[in-house]
């Protein structure tokens, strides 16, 4: 059946992407895609997600050092009311502005896929040029199941990070009520970057790899196809 070939497409470009030999005895392949790949899918993942996650490890933390340079210097004449708005806005400012950059880079900066060669020729051989229109359609109802399960994890990630969120202002007071947020605040400030920026970068590098892993299987189908068009007239004036 045609839908066991693209399992069997969808099984080896994992395993060529993951840069994993052929299973040699029996259970090995279902103990590595179970147990295994996750792990291997984000870090894979982490190859294509770097630039973003170095652009917002600098800029949050230059980000929390100036904040807490910045909220000891506001000059007394001001009010409390004033310096407590003023220092809020900086610390909101300082957690938010490198999720914003990271979030919304230009297509430019991530839309390529990382396409391997060698992996898009070795799952063309395993396709058969007959039955390009079908496998498409039917890689198709793959991708769909893909990116509902990468939705999944983004709404559980957004979860666990409102809940994150709740218990960092049940530990100690919100940091807005303070003129001078405490040595105290800013570690809790910075624990809760790390946790975000790991958690955000796990679900992209994630993604990233399912993504790459789709991706080599529809261009070795493309090529597939590409290459029976070629050869057809030269069959034709052969014949």
């Amino acid at each position: 059946m045609l839908a066991d070939d693209i399992e069997t497409l969808v099984k080896e470009s994992e395993r060529i992407y993951l840069r994993k030999d052929k299973p040699i005895i029996p259970g090995q392949d279902f103990f590595r895609r179970h147990f295994l790949y996750p792990i291997s899918m984000i870090s894979r993942g982490f190859d294509f997600a770097k630039k973003e996650f170095l652009i917002f490890s600098i800029l949050y933390y230059l980000g929390i050092l100036f904040v807490a340079i910045f909220v000891q210097n506001i000059p007394m004449q001001y009010s409390a009311e004033s310096r407590v708005t003023i220092s809020s806005s900086m610390i909101y400012f300082a957690m938010f502005a490198p999720v914003f950059v990271a979030l919304f880079l230009p297509p430019s900066t991530f839309s390529s896929s990382r396409i391997d060669r060698n992996a898009v020729n070795l799952l063309a051989q395993k396709i058969d040029a007959d039955y390009i229109d079908s496998l498409e359609k039917i890689l198709a109802i793959h991708q769909e199941r893909v990116d509902k399960r990468i939705v999944l994890i983004k709404r559980l990630y957004a979860l666990g990070w409102a809940v994150f969120i709740y218990f960092i202002k049940q530990i100690d007071a919100p940091l807005e009520l303070q003129v001078v947020p405490s040595e105290k605040n800013m570690f809790y400030l910075a624990i809760f970057g790390m946790v975000i920026m790991f958690g955000f970068f796990c679900v992209h590098a994630y993604s990233k790899s399912a993504e790459t892993i789709i991706s080599n299987i529809k261009v070795a189908i493309i090529e597939k196809g590409s290459y029976n068009k070629r050869l057809q007239p030269t069959a034709e004036r052969g014949g």
